[in-house]
């Protein structure tokens, strides 16, 4: 049998009762990053709640570590804000005050000459527009306010219901709709009134315009504004008001890259008088067409279609023209005979 070559027992290392030691390493130096983490850990609630149950009073270190909320940071500049405000201009230190005074300005009195009692002694003050609406925000709260203190309030102090006046919103809305639909009709019966006007016109002018055309000349319109009747003299008046508005568009656009010595044989007569070689008529004030635009729309619809119905027997709701006066066959003059 072979001789073993352990070692005796005595001499083996009892492993599991060996202490095993930690290598020692020099202090290191509290980095930025590690230093706000640990103060931020220490001003969290968590650690303010075990500061409170293990002292009372805090420390001022510990209060000056904390770092403040932004309900604290608005309350401190909105007090050294208003601080600000309240401290008078007029200081001893201020550099406009010295040049003042070196012009005779005096502290506590006003500016230019004296004996006036009301005059300003101090500058106009700042006033801070708080929140982010708009200029007419306040009015719009204020009257929010208002309506707010009509409300009326059961027993208990809260709010109760108002019954809003429906009939009313109602009814103003119904006279602005009949008030659109009456100004359409007006529209409608000056647009009729001026064909026919303009039908009579070119019958009475006969083989004469008939001749101008032929030779290929520009035929004018054939009644001056002014002389048109003042019942679509309104119609007449806007539509030349925007024929104006589009030439002077056209003659901004070309007026760089037009030669002033050129002229076009075949040029339009409007394109001409848009470059100012044909005099314009200057528009001047009607006081006719502004009484009869003062009137009120059902006042301006009874009058064009009495005038359609005299002069041509035409009858603005049938939409038809009547050969006889008495225009047989019309149930009558006014819309709700249409009906």
């Amino acid at each position: 049998m072979a001789e073993s070559t352990l070692p005796p027992e005595e001499d083996l290392d009892d492993y599991m009762s060996m202490t095993i030691t930690e290598p020692t390493h020099p202090p290191q130096k509290e980095t930025y990053t590690q230093r706000r983490l640990r103060k931020q850990r220490e001003a969290s609630p968590s650690s303010s709640k075990s500061l409170h149950t293990t002292k009372q009073h805090p420390t001022p270190a510990e209060i000056k570590g904390r770092p403040k909320s932004k309900a604290e940071l608005a309350t401190a500049a909105a007090a050294a804000r208003d601080a600000a405000l309240t401290t008078s201009l007029l200081t001893a230190d201020s550099k406009g005050l010295r040049m003042m005074a070196k012009l005779g300005f005096k502290p506590g009195e006003a500016l230019g000459r004296g004996g006036n009692a009301e005059a300003r002694t101090e500058p106009i003050g700042v006033v801070i527009k708080e929140g982010r609406g708009g200029v007419g925000m306040k009015r719009k709260v204020e009257e929010e306010e208002e309506e707010e203190s009509l409300v009326e309030r059961d027993g208990d102090g809260k709010r109760a219901r108002v019954e809003i006046d429906e009939g009313g919103f109602r009814e103003r809305v119904g006279r602005e709709r009949e008030e659109g639909r009456v100004e359409a009709l007006v529209a409608g019966a000056m647009r009729v009134a001026e064909r026919m006007a303009e039908e009579e016109e070119e019958e009475e002018a006969g083989l004469q315009t008939a001749s101008a055309e032929k030779e290929g000349g520009f035929r004018s319109k054939i009644t001056p504004t002014h002389k048109v009747n003042v019942l679509w003299r309104g119609l007449v008046r806007g539509r030349e008001a925007k024929e104006r508005d589009r030439r002077m568009r056209h003659d901004l656009q070309q007026s760089l890259s037009r030669n002033a010595a050129y002229v076009d044989a075949e040029e339009e007569s409007q394109d001409r008088q848009a470059w100012g070689e044909v005099e314009e008529e200057v528009e001047e004030e009607d006081a006719e067409l502004d009484a009869f635009e003062a009137l009120e729309g059902k006042e301006r619809l009874r009058l064009l279609v009495g005038e359609l119905r005299e002069r041509w027997s035409y009858c603005f709701w049938c939409k038809c023209r009547y050969e006889g006066e008495d225009m047989e066959g019309c149930p009558g003059v006014g819309e709700d005979d249409h009906d």
